[in-house]
Formats: structure tokens, C-alpha cells, sequence
């Protein structure tokens, strides 16, 4: 009877540290999943920075050779 209690004791810390471990990893989770939303947003932000500096350039270009500072 002695080593059953013992083993139920073990088995209930076993389940005990289970069910930290599930919520640790799921506030993991979800830290990375706000990573995430957080890098794409960056991503999306530069995609549109890349686009602007290139409609800058083209402007640029139609300036310079309207002044002549360049061939084309």
C-alpha cells in the first residue's frame, strides 16, 4: 500500500509538471506568434519603402532629363 501511495505521489507531480510545461509552451506560443504578426509587419512596411524609393528614382530620372542633366 506504501509504494502504491508513493507512486500515485510520483504520477501527480509527473502531472503536475505536465501541466506547467503545457503552459509555459503555450505562452511560447503565442510570444512567437506575436513575433511573427510583428515581422511581417516590418516586411510589409519595407515592401512599401522599396516601392516608394523606387517611384522617387523614376521621378527623379523624368527631372533630370527634363533639365538635362542626363541622356535618354
Amino acid at each position: 500500500m506504501a509504494s502504491e501511495d508513493f507512486l500515485l505521489e510520483i504520477l501527480k507531480r509527473l502531472q503536475s509538471d505536465n501541466d506547467d510545461f503545457r503552459r509555459r509552451f503555450d505562452g511560447l506560443e503565442t510570444h512567437l506568434s506575436a513575433h511573427d504578426d510583428f515581422f511581417r509587419g516590418i516586411m510589409t512596411l519595407l515592401g512599401g519603402m522599396n516601392g516608394d524609393i523606387g517611384q522617387l528614382n523614376r521621378r527623379v530620372d523624368r527631372i533630370e532629363r527634363r533639365l538635362g542633366l542626363i541622356e535618354g
